[in-house]
């Protein structure tokens, strides 16, 4: 009997410790938009999107990658 109640109680505690993790694994730490991470999209995080729009314009796939940034930012 007292086997089956610390097996429940440690399922209970594994449970809410897995919930936990993945509802806090999808909450975003930043802004996509926030180049710099300062909590703030201003004109600097543009400025910073288009330079590495236009640094990575001979690699195509980066390009497509940093063209969706700019144009988001």
């Amino acid at each position: 009997m007292l086997g089956d109640t610390s097996m429940q109680t440690a399922k209970h505690i594994l449970s809410t410790t897995l919930i936990l993790t993945i509802l806090v694994s999808g909450l975003p730490i930043f802004s996509p938009e926030d180049a710099n991470r300062d909590s703030k999209v201003n004109i600097e995080d543009v400025i910073l999107r288009i330079q590495d729009f236009a640094q990575t314009a001979d690699n195509p796939s980066a390009f497509a990658i940093n063209l969706e940034n700019a144009v988001s930012a």
